[in-house]
């Protein structure tokens, strides 16, 4: 296929979007597609935009420009300036305004974890990416979304709740494939899985977090698990990449790294290591997209912890353990706990985290998907 592959940001830098659309491209090229690549693309703002850019710094709530439908119309134009003359079979994007708003007679894909939910639930979550929208901005939102999803020939989910959520929007389920993304790493093999190990009697555990935003990732969570853990005569450690928090420096148990880039090989090994040799991975966070970091956990038979949220990517009793919403660190502690008493239990866990890897989120196996569902769109080309 020739793919028009749009995205805001430059999808050619692995730092960006967390690296989804850098490994995803990566992929598509290994498997024999040609990629038109278009992005990063600068906001416009027309006036009514920037009006009520300034109305929201009086007002209560927040503004998102990502899904004013008036900057997404201009982002449009653009990307049909940028596609003139380019031959393509079909446009590929992440972003909902792009889908609805780019004037083309191409099949559209649009694959995606933004999502609003009908009830807007997520409203409360203050650490939800977008929680606290104003009436106006939420409208408008919704506007750019029921767009993007009602025009795309194609919907792809890497989660079903988003998958869910879209059916409110007047999404034809026959338009809807739910594919997750894939781990943004380098396959480390089966032997971290089959090696991974809790002995009897062992009072040393090690909890990995990654995540640059500490309020919406869980941080203080994480931090009060292991707290939890050292008041049970557990010798735990927390180690944390991804972001260095005025906090961490005073706790003895916090080991920190700062953001780990995976185009610096030293820099790279710190992170595979930290999969590699960390007993679980902490994920505390009240509602997420899709978390991509579990997916590169299970890959090394890591379990993982976490809330029962949105678009936290663990598969409970599979790839790890979800705990209810609010459940308190002593809750997690307790897990540990019985892992620690009965290692069987989490030596099973390890080997069906890589399981899910191999069958199911590493990039092959998504693109494999993702193609396949693409290909009928060639035949029905408008």
């Amino acid at each position: 296929m020739n793919i028009a592959f749009v995205t805001t940001f430059d999808a050619r830098d692995p730092r960006r979007g967390s690296g989804t659309f850098y490994y995803m491209s990566q992929e598509l090229a290994r498997q024999g597609h040609t990629l038109h690549y278009v992005g990063p693309l600068a906001y416009r703002y027309p006036a009514g935009s920037k009006l009520i850019r300034r109305l929201h710094k009086i007002i209560p709530g927040r503004y998102v420009a990502f899904l004013d439908p008036y900057v997404g119309r201009l982002t449009g134009q653009t990307v049909a300036q940028q596609l003139a003359g380019v031959a393509y079979d079909l446009l590929l994007t992440n972003d909902v305004a792009v889908a609805g708003y780019t004037p083309t007679a191409k099949p559209v894909v649009l694959y995606t974890d933004v999502m609003i939910t009908h009830d807007y639930s997520e409203r409360n979550l203050p650490n939800a990416r977008l929680a606290g929208l104003s009436p106006l901005a939420l409208r408008l939102a919704r506007q750019t979304l029921r767009a993007g999803l009602r025009r795309a020939d194609l919907c792809v989910f890497p989660a079903q709740w988003v998958a869910d959520e879209a059916a409110h929007y007047g999404v034809d389920p026959a338009r809807v494939r739910l594919i997750p993304f894939g781990a943004n790493i380098d396959d480390p093999g089966r032997d971290p899985a089959e090696q991974r190990r809790l002995n009897p009697g062992r009072q040393q555990f090690d909890l990995l977090f990654v995540g640059k935003d500490w309020a919406r990732k869980g941080g203080d969570v994480a931090v009060a698990v292991a707290q939890a853990l050292q008041q049970r005569g557990i010798n735990a450690t927390l180690h944390v990449v991804g972001v260095q928090h005025p906090r961490l420096a005073a706790l003895p148990f916090v080991r920190s790294y700062g953001l780990l880039d995976k185009r610096v090989p030293a820099e790279r090994d710190q992170l595979y290591r930290l999969y590699r040799e960390c007993d679980a991975f902490i994920l505390p966070s009240q509602s997420e997209g899709f978390v991509i970091a579990v997916l590169e956990a299970a890959a090394f038979g890591q379990p993982a912890l976490a809330y029962a949220a949105h678009g936290v990517g663990v598969v409970d009793g599979v790839t790890g353990v979800l705990l209810p919403l609010g459940a308190p660190a002593g809750a997690f502690a307790d897990v540990i706990a019985t892992w620690l008493a009965q290692p069987e239990s989490y030596q099973q866990l390890a080997r069906q985290a890589r399981d899910h890897y191999e069958t199911s989120v590493n990039w092959a196996t998504t693109i494999a998907a993702l193609t396949a569902a693409m290909a009928p769109l060639l035949k029905t080309a408008r």
